[in-house]
C-alpha cells in the first residue's frame, strides 16, 4: 500500500500511525494482487471487529447475556454487559450492549455497529482527546493508569510486572516523585546513578528525565507517581493533561 508506505517515510511508526488511512487488509492489498493462494481453516476465527462480534463469541449464560467484570444483573436477557474496574448492576434490559471503561460509558441496541463507526469519527473531528490518550496503557509490561490530572496536578499509578521496565515512551512522560507501594524498583535518571527501591520508598526526579524504572523482584511493582506542573521538567506547555501524561 503506497499510502501507508509515504506517510511513515517522514518519521517513525509511532509519529505517523495516525497518518495512515483508514484501509482494511482485504481492501488495501488482497483485492489488489493476482498472486495469492488461500488455505481453508476451521478454527473458529473471528477477528472481533465490533462489540456485537464480542457478544457472539463470548460465553453466554441461560438468559443469553456475556459479562464480563464485576457484573450484577437481574431479568436482563441477550445482553453484553463488559465492566472494567466500577462495578455494573443491569436490570430488566434486552439485547443491549453495555461497555464501560475508564474514558467513557457506551450504550447501544445489538446490531448498531453502523453507528459506532460514525461516532468514533465524530469524536475524531472534534479532537477528543480520549481517542488517542487513554487514560490507561498497558503492555506485557504492566500498566500505566492516570488517577488525577487536572492542569496544575496529575497523578499516575505504574504497575510493573516482575522482570519488567517501563517503555521506553512512557520514561520520557515521567517527572515528579515515585513512591513505591508495594514490591522492589530500581530506578535512575538520566546521570545514570541506580537507586533500588522497596516499599515506602521515594525517588524524586527534581526536572530531571527518568531514564530507567524496572522490577527486579519476584511481584508485582506497584508506584504511585506525583506531578506539580508548571515547574521545570513538566513540558513544553507546563500543563498536566492528557497528552501530557501520556505521549
Amino acid at each position: 500500500m503506497p499510502e501507508v508506505g509515504s506517510s511513515m517515510s517522514r518519521g517513525t511508526v509511532r509519529e505517523d500511525y495516525g497518518n495512515f488511512p483508514s484501509l482494511s487488509m482485504d481492501y488495501g492489498i488482497m483485492e489488489k494482487t493476482d498472486n495469492v493462494a488461500v488455505v481453508p481453516l476451521n478454527a473458529g476465527w473471528s477477528d472481533l471487529g465490533s462489540l456485537d462480534a464480542l457478544y457472539d463469541a463470548g460465553k453466554k449464560d441461560r438468559a443469553g447475556n456475556v459479562a464480563v467484570g464485576d457484573v450484577f444483573q437481574e431479568n436482563c436477557t441477550g445482553c453484553l454487559l463488559r465492566g472494567n474496574s466500577r462495578l455494573i448492576v443491569a436490570a430488566g434490559l434486552s439485547d443491549l450492549l453495555v461497555v464501560d471503561t475508564p474514558d467513557a460509558l457506551y450504550l447501544s441496541p445489538r446490531g448498531n455497529t453502523e453507528a459506532m463507526r460514525n461516532i468514533v469519527a465524530d469524536l475524531g473531528a472534534r479532537k477528543r482527546s480520549e481517542l488517542d490518550n487513554p487514560l490507561e496503557v498497558s503492555g506485557p509490561w504492566g500498566s500505566v493508569s492516570l488517577v488525577h490530572g487536572t492542569g496544575s496536578e496529575a497523578v499516575r499509578k505504574i504497575r510493573l510486572l516482575p522482570g519488567a521496565g517501563l517503555p521506553c515512551g512512557l520514561l520520557e512522560s515521567a517527572r515528579g516523585s515515585l513512591y513505591v507501594l508495594e514490591g522492589k524498583a530500581v530506578a535512575a535518571d538520566t546521570k545514570g546513578e541506580e537507586t533500588e527501591l522497596r516499599r515506602g520508598g521515594v525517588f524524586s526526579l527534581d526536572g530531571k528525565r527518568l531514564d530507567k524504572l524496572e522490577n527486579p523482584g519476584e511481584t508485582v511493582l506497584e508506584i504511585i507517581e506525583c506531578t506539580v506542573c508548571g515547574d521545570s521538567g513538566a513540558g513544553e506547555n507546563n500543563t498536566c493533561g492528557r497528552e501530557c501524561i501520556f505521549p
